[in-house]
């Protein structure tokens, strides 16, 4: 147990006994008690539905001191800032805000690749264990391995020993991968030749979580692993995607010994520019020979344009 849990149980059983505590942080001070203003509309209310006729009322908000550092904060993130409020609720507007944007990560979450999209950008379909989406979302650990099916179709029509193996599974947003995936493999597969690197054949997996990569990797040979796949949607951020990358990949291996290019969408890093990036980290993986926390990045360049914010 830590010194400040210790401190703050003995603090806390103190308190209880009535017993004074030397050092012990203050009580917070009590809420103001004003009664409402006669006629109000909520004092009416108050009375129609029978309660106290003084209740707690929170002060009214405070005026924004700095409005060019919120405004700024507001622009560098999609997340709901000094909204404000309406008593103790939100403002309408913002609850409708809120409301849309939860709209667009639940469609996200429930959005599927159509039939014969992978057929159509040139890549191999599998399938994991999760036969439903439904299954998908409840059972995690079907949608880390391949069907029997899928693990035939690898063993047979897909390029063993390649350098790099690339794989594009759905995840939890398949918006984003429809939006992001094409245009990043578009980018990312010359890149990648041009460096002399033999690509493996490409694959999509319906109904994947991001370890398929150590799966289909393993079963091909391939030196380093890549997954391009649809993230956990936020707020309003349903087309984000991120790849995954790993060396020399196999059921073993951890999130730690991973590296991730994250935040690939439209008002994040362009797929283009995280085709290059992704490019540069592979040759840095197959130079060091290892992924993760022992790469050392620290020489490469950091993607920055299609940065829209």
């Amino acid at each position: 147990m830590s010194s400040t849990t210790s401190r703050l149980m003995k603090e806390l059983r103190a308190r209880i006994d009535g017993r004074p505590t030397p050092g012990a942080v203050p009580p917070p001070a009590p809420l103001v008690h004003r009664p409402l203003a006669p006629g109000s509309r909520l004092a009416r209310d108050t009375v129609r539905k029978g309660d106290s006729a003084a209740r707690f009322v929170l002060p009214p908000p405070l005026p924004v001191k700095n409005a060019a550092a919120l405004a700024e904060l507001r622009r560098a993130t999609p997340a709901l800032v000094g909204v404000g409020r309406a008593g103790l609720r939100y403002r309408t507007e913002t609850l409708l805000d809120f409301l849309t944007r939860f709209a667009v990560a639940k469609a996200a979450v429930e959005s599927q690749v159509p039939a014969g999209w992978a057929e159509q950008h040139g890549m191999l379909p599998l399938e994991t264990e999760a036969e439903t989406p439904e299954q998908f979302l409840a059972r995690p650990d079907l949608g880390r391995k391949l069907s029997a099916a899928s693990m035939r179709a690898v063993a047979e029509r897909c390029a063993k020993q390649p350098d790099v193996q690339l794989v594009v599974g759905d995840g939890l947003s398949a918006n984003a991968v429809m939006l992001n995936a094409p245009a990043m493999l578009a980018r990312l597969v010359p890149e990648l030749e041009r460096r002399g690197l033999k690509v493996g054949t490409l694959v999509f997996v319906r109904h994947a979580r991001s370890r398929l990569v150590d799966v289909v990797g393993q079963a091909v040979g391939a030196r380093v692993g890549v997954i391009l796949i649809g993230e956990r949607p936020g707020l309003g951020t349903g087309d984000g995607m991120s790849a995954y990358l790993v060396h020399d990949p196999h059921v073993a291996r951890t999130d730690a010994e991973k590296q991730a290019v994250s935040n690939i969408h439209a008002r994040g890093i362009a797929p283009e520019e995280a085709a290059l990036h992704a490019a540069r980290v592979i040759q840095a993986i197959l130079e060091q020979r290892t992924s993760g926390v022992k790469l050392d990045l620290t020489r490469l360049e950091s993607p920055t344009a299609g940065r829209a914010r």
